[in-house]
């Protein structure tokens, strides 16, 4: 019975310290204001060594056909990781191929490649598409270049609209989109990595 109640004691303690660790880091600490430089925010990432954070957004007003074109937000941090020295780069339109869509509209998911010169990003919907840009410099989103655009269908029948999760293999042979409407993850073959011109087919 003591051999119980001591194992049952520690379990006990190891959860109670486990769980007062995981969920210390989930305190509040700070918030940057950039409603002078966006309105809508809906993606936010940041460069190898975090010094640089990258802000998808609409143009401007998001209750307008107008306002939903999008556009990335690049800014420096003069910290590492600490958003309250986030100070505006410079903001880059987002378009297409010119011919089928001048300029993206209701961008989110923005993610690069590893070495910063492949930039991606998903669409909600006029179509619903993941699209694919080269940066000249590595990093420097000022410098993008359309390059295609590979439309989603995540279910033939019901049509998935919004975009909102997008992720890569470490070594970019595999792509996985999620949608908001319907149940699915699809996961994608590239042929050659992190590359839609390549050629891409289900997984």
């Amino acid at each position: 019975m003591k051999k119980i109640l001591k194992t049952s004691f520690f379990v006990f303690s190891f959860l109670a310290l486990f769980y007062s660790n995981a969920f210390a880091f989930l305190e509040f600490k700070q918030e940057k204001d950039i409603s002078t430089d966006a309105k809508a925010v809906r993606g936010i990432n940041f460069n190898p060594d975090r010094t640089i954070m990258y802000i998808t957004k609409l143009a401007s007003d998001a209750n307008n056909d107008t306002g939903r074109k999008s556009a990335v937000i690049q800014y420096s941090l003069s910290v590492p990781f600490d958003i309250s020295t986030a100070t505006k780069s410079f903001t880059t339109q987002l378009v297409g191929d010119g011919v089928s869509v001048l300029q993206i509209r209701l961008a989110h998911v923005i993610e690069f490649k590893p070495d910063g010169t492949k930039l991606f990003v998903t669409t909600n919907k006029d179509p619903t598409s993941v699209y694919q840009y080269k940066l000249t410099t590595p990093w420097d989103t000022s410098t993008l270049e359309y390059e295609i655009m590979f439309e989603v269908n995540l279910d033939d029948s019901n049509g998935e609209d919004h975009v909102r999760a997008l992720a890569f293999k470490p070594d970019g042979t595999r792509m996985f989109v999620g949608g908001m409407r319907i149940d699915k993850i699809r996961e994608y073959i590239l042929s050659t990595p992190f590359d839609l011109t390549s050629g891409v087919s289900l997984g």
